[in-house]
């Protein structure tokens, strides 16, 4: 039976996509990345437009769920628990950080 699984479960592997950071080599960027984003955390800014504050959710609270559709015709739903604070709290890291690294790189051209 192992043998004739085998090619089931192992499978050739696939190149891994090329990756690195999205600022400069010369360490600048980086270091105004870390200013820019404790600034952001001490003042406790959120950004909008990112469903991270009350005004952006549909019901005014928090989603402690999130639908996700799965299945052949995407017509299964598979509910993940979203405990806000886990979630909200690393929602509104993660964005404070897109905003920047979008801000460093828009403001090369």
């Amino acid at each position: 039976i192992r043998k004739e699984q085998h090619s089931q479960y192992y499978h050739e592997p696939i190149p891994v996509p090329k990756h690195g950071s999205p600022f400069a080599e010369n360490g600048k960027e980086v270091k105004m990345f870390g200013k820019l984003l404790k600034e952001l955390e001490s003042s406790g800014f959120i950004p909008s437009d990112y469903k991270l504050t009350p005004e952006e959710w549909e019901t005014g609270n928090y989603p402690i769920f999130e639908s996700i559709p799965f299945g052949k015709k995407g017509n299964r739903q598979l509910e993940v628990p979203l405990p806000p604070h886990i979630w909200l709290t690393r929602a509104i890291q993660w964005v404070r950080c897109l905003v920047i690294m979008d801000s460093i790189i828009d403001s090369r051209q």
